[in-house]
């Protein structure tokens, strides 16, 4: 029988998602995904992109696809003018 994070790592996998993301500001990655134990009940599936908000995570779990592509692209411009 399979565990609800095997179960939540299938879906996300096959439908394209990098992992987790909540607005408690709470993100995970399908590879390390619920580092907590405990899936929230606000948990969304999300896109992996980079960090902008100043305070050097590895990334960001995005909800929106379109956001993740735009922190990736103003991380690239940011780092292109150093």
């Amino acid at each position: 029988m399979s565990t609800i994070k095997e179960i939540i790592k299938e879906y996300l996998e096959k439908n394209g998602y990098d992992g987790l993301c909540s607005d408690s500001e709470c993100a995970c990655s399908t590879d390390n995904l619920m580092p907590c134990d405990e899936p929230g009940i606000y948990c969304e599936a999300g896109y992996k992109g980079a960090c902008t908000c100043g305070e050097q995570h590895d990334f960001h779990i995005y909800g929106d696809k379109a956001d993740a592509l735009a922190a990736d692209e103003e991380r690239a411009a940011a780092e292109k003018a150093r």
